[in-house]
């Protein structure tokens, strides 16, 4: 028989869930930031439809999240 492999359950804090909307609503497609953030494309659509209006408040750490996202979409794949 063979052995199921269990991956782990990734845990987002609300920051980063708060923040990965925002890029949406900055007008970057649901596809490009997922792909930036290493997320499925299912799991931010949810955050987006919880979310709702609450993203609008002020993060400091989303120019961060930016500029991460903005460096692996840059980087050359190895």
């Amino acid at each position: 028989m063979e052995k199921k492999t269990t991956r782990a359950r990734r845990n987002y804090t609300p920051e980063f869930k708060k923040d990965a909307v925002r890029l949406l609503r900055s007008g970057r497609s649901v596809t490009d930031v997922a792909d930036s953030l290493g997320v499925a494309r299912s799991l931010l659509q949810r955050w987006r439809k919880q979310i709702g209006a609450s993203a609008d408040e002020a993060s400091p750490c989303l120019e961060s999240l930016i500029l991460r996202s903005q460096r692996r979409v840059m980087s050359p794949s190895v």
